[in-house]
């Protein structure tokens, strides 16, 4: 699976570059089909990274229960109980995130002047900072907000 996944992110990198240099450049607001390919390479170049992520967390539990049985049990991410933070977060509030989100990218489009930025690397600087607030809020909502609906866990 992870082999088929490579491979759409390599054809639709393939195809966004050709279509952006020989068709029309990309363009979101057109939707065209060099940034439909774009989308797709980068969101299955996302799961490629999540799946590789797995995969290393499960070879270090591995290592670490054959290593030290006895300690404290590792982060296991195929164990029943395992769940993200973050994933964790947008399903408890992804309303309050969808709003957060609106708000803040209402403030950015106030604070800059989206259209003449030329810079790519300014650009990445502005959509990492604003991924990066949109994370920070999204686990601060869900700390706050639903601190006290926390499911107990049980102790043994």
């Amino acid at each position: 699976m992870t082999i088929r996944v490579i491979l759409i992110v390599i054809t639709s990198t393939v195809f966004m570059f050709a279509s952006h240099e020989h068709i029309e450049p990309t363009s979101r607001r057109t939707a065209n089909f060099s940034f439909v390919c774009f989308m797709i390479a980068l969101i299955s170049a996302l799961i490629v990274i999540e799946i590789t992520y797995f995969a290393f967390l499960q070879v270090l539990t591995a290592q670490f229960r054959k290593n030290r049985a006895n300690l404290v049990k590792f982060i296991d991410p195929l164990d029943a109980g395992y769940s993200s933070a973050i994933f964790e977060s947008l399903g408890r509030a992804g309303l309050l995130m969808f709003l957060a989100s609106n708000l803040l990218t209402g403030a950015v489009n106030f604070s800059f002047d989206t259209l003449s930025i030329s810079s790519p690397s300014v650009t990445l600087t502005i959509l990492l900072i604003y991924c990066a607030l949109i994370t920070a809020i999204c686990l601060f909502l869900c700390k706050t907000i639903y601190r006290d609906r926390q499911p107990k866990k049980a102790t043994t």
